[in-house]
């Protein structure tokens, strides 16, 4: 039996970037597929998953039952990792969250501080803010690869401690791995993530300090766009009125 139908594209590219063996601590559990799917694949020997809400956990209690699983994963109600000891795993998958959040909860448990674990990191929002902290705390993003849940596109982060902490570059923090990978999943959150840029620079006044700020927000759109192999739109917009 496996669970691949229960897993999005999101879920399904968050299990391929963990590493064969580590045993898994899955926050924000939800109903429990993943960690499920992972070790029914044999990918992962077991772990913990983890939920702040009782709701999901129950049910994911209800399938790691079902499923025999019950003496490879632990499920534990807990605020991040707080409920997870060190001992217990070696990849963390955070899914599903905000950028912020997931930032939050690294932040509070020093002991991924270590090249010993690999984080598993899947943002809903606040991409750039997120591998800006990654960047300034000393875990450098691995790997990334695009991922698309119904009509979105979505970016899977693999990121490990290294203690080189660095301040990333406008491009960098807006554009990830993402141009290494050079898939077309990759390159279609390249150009959403391009087209909100412009959507931002498009609705700015046409002040001279204004006018400033929209030409970065076009170039560094045009720069995404040129990442993901399309072609630069241009900075020479016309505003309302027909006035550049």
């Amino acid at each position: 039996m496996d669970l691949l139908h229960k897993l999005d594209g999101r879920l399904l590219t968050a299990c391929d970037l963990v590493r064969p063996g580590a045993r898994v601590a899955d926050v924000g559990t939800d109903h429990g597929y993943l960690i499920c799917q992972l070790v029914l694949s044999k990918k992962s020997p077991g772990g913990v998953a983890c939920d702040i809400r009782e709701g999901p956990l129950s049910s994911a209690r209800e399938l790691i039952a079902r499923l025999g699983l019950r003496e490879q994963i632990s499920v534990r109600l807990c605020d991040g990792l707080r409920g997870v000891a060190p001992s217990e795993a070696d990849d963390i998958v955070i899914a599903g969250m905000g950028g912020e959040l997931i930032a939050d909860i690294i932040e509070a448990a020093p002991w991924l501080r270590d090249p010993h674990y690999r984080l598993v990191l899947q943002p809903m929002t606040k991409v750039p803010e997120l591998r800006r902290y990654l960047a300034r705390s000393g875990f450098p993003v691995l790997r990334e690869q695009g991922a698309r849940a119904g009509r979105f596109s979505y970016t899977v982060i693999s990121a490990g401690y290294t203690g080189e902490c660095r301040e990333l570059s406008e491009f960098e923090a807006f554009a990830g791995k993402l141009p290494e990978s050079g898939d077309a999943l990759s390159s279609a959150w390249l150009r959403r993530a391009a087209a909100r840029l412009r959507a931002i620079g498009d609705s700015l006044a046409k002040s001279d300090t204004d006018r400033i700020k929209q030409s970065d927000y076009y170039k560094l759109s045009d720069e995404l766009l040129a990442a993901a192999g399309e072609e630069p739109k241009g900075g020479d917009r016309l505003d309302g009125t027909g006035n550049l």
